[in-house]
């Protein structure tokens, strides 16, 4: 998006589809629920719809993730989990990732991932939402990491819901105008064998990027996305919670992450306000 006086602060609504039209700008589409989700850039913002507060809510934290993940055996049915991509052809668009959250949001906030001036790491963080304008919670997080305005806004991470649809939770600031979308015949067929395996409340979809390790610092609304080999003394604190799928199918690790919970215990961190 475009700056204003320097900041990250931009302009979006809520459009219902029936409002919804060409203007200066791009439409995107997206499926959510079968249906259309668009996207559509205007001069001095992103407009999107919709967005949900309470799918974010909904996600589970990331201990009680993992453990459920452990208890049903995820790793062990990647490689049949992962014939699904290759059916599909998709598996270069798309990986598979364990629907987690580290830190609570209020449902005027939006968790956004923000690429950094020095491309190395990346920023998920919470933006408001009030009215028309758009501006990250956390703002000196902007000028900490030097975040990389876009023009774009796309859905990055999305979990099932109940009757095999998709609602995003995670989004991703880019400069690209149109994104690859997963069709409603591959979405039926990952949600059946992940119903199979009872993983379909755990386990959700997420586009490619490239392989990163995930830190949540102390005291921070935010996920910090390193695109570097994780530093040894962090290692063991890490566990694996993005796969990504080659031409036969078989698994290869994304992403992993240090694990903290922000306010996982009653606000322990004092995170979130």
């Amino acid at each position: 998006m475009r700056p204003i006086k320097g900041d990250c602060v931009g302009s979006l609504t809520t459009l219902g589809s029936s409002q919804l039209s060409l203007h200066s700008g791009y439409i995107l589409t997206n499926l959510l629920n079968w249906k259309q989700y668009v996207l559509e850039k205007f001069k001095m913002g992103i407009l999107f719809n919709p967005y949900k507060p309470v799918v974010y809510r909904l996600v589970p934290r990331f201990d009680v993730a993992i453990q459920k993940c452990d208890k049903l055996g995820l790793k062990t049915k990647l490689d049949l989990i992962g014939q699904v991509f290759v059916k599909h052809n998709t598996f270069r668009d798309f990986g598979l990732t364990i629907i987690h959250r580290h830190f609570d949001m209020d449902d005027n906030e939006i968790l956004v991932d923000s690429l950094a001036e020095d491309k190395g790491t990346s920023i998920a963080m919470p933006w408001n939402i009030k009215g028309k304008e758009v501006s990250p919670a956390e703002n000196g997080l902007c000028e900490k990491y030097k975040i990389v305005n876009k023009e774009f806004v796309h859905p990055m991470t999305w979990t099932f819901t109940e009757f095999g649809g998709i609602e995003p939770y995670e989004f991703q600031a880019a400069n690209e105008k149109a994104v690859v979308v997963p069709s409603e015949y591959f979405l039926k067929d990952l949600f059946q064998i992940l119903i199979s395996f009872g993983l379909e409340k755990i386990v959700g979809l997420r586009r490619h990027a490239p392989k990163s390790w995930m830190s949540t610092p102390p005291g921070v609304r935010a996920n910090v996305l390193h695109f570097s080999d994780a530093p040894d003394e962090v290692k063991s604190e890490l566990v694996t919670v993005m796969w990504t799928f080659n031409e036969n199918g078989k698994f290869s690790v994304n992403g992993t992450c240090s694990g903290h919970n922000c306010c996982g215990h009653g606000g322990g961190c004092g995170c979130h306000r």
